[in-house]
């Protein structure tokens, strides 16, 4: 994805078929003022793909798959438009995004979202270690709701002893 310019503007592939392993069935553009967090959510049952359209965030990332070779693995990523990307999410990742400017992002999903296939926990649950945001968040209501991350984990696990 090598973006190009000249003089009548610029451009970037974001997707490109062949390097998402899943269909994407719905998509969903998401607008956030600065300072929101969306998150921590974790899908069991579908993915996502993400691609941020204007402003600037960061991501966090902590794989909770049980046989993933990156089980337990925390990643912290900027996403910003000055290096455009698609963010693939694969089902039984955590994640949250908190946007440091007005951000505008598109997001993909494997399956329609019908709310039954959202598990979320607190963003600064103290198993997540070291906080990822220097200030206080703005949060929607359900986030600020949320449970812990071990409550999360067991949630996990009965879906799982489910299927």
């Amino acid at each position: 994805m090598q973006p190009w310019a000249d003089a009548s503007g610029c451009g970037v592939e974001v997707f490109r078929q062949e390097t998402v392993t899943f269909d994407i069935v719905q998509w969903n553009l998401s607008r956030s003022a600065a300072g929101v967090l969306r998150g921590l959510h974790l899908h069991p049952g579908y993915h996502e793909v993400y691609v941020l359209l204007s402003g600037a965030a960061d991501v966090l990332l902590l794989d909770l798959r049980p046989a993933s070779p990156t089980h337990g693995r925390r990643t912290q990523l900027a996403f910003e438009t000055s290096h455009p990307e698609a963010l693939l999410l694969p089902a039984g990742v955590l994640h949250g995004i908190h946007f440091s400017l007005p951000s505008l992002l598109l997001i993909g999903r494997s399956r329609e979202f019908d709310g039954l296939h959202e598990l979320s926990c607190r963003w600064d649950d103290p198993e997540l270690g070291e906080p990822w945001l220097a200030n206080r968040p703005v949060l929607s209501d359900s986030d600020a709701a949320a449970g812990s991350l071990a409550a999360l984990r067991q949630a996990c696990a009965a879906l799982a002893d489910r299927a």
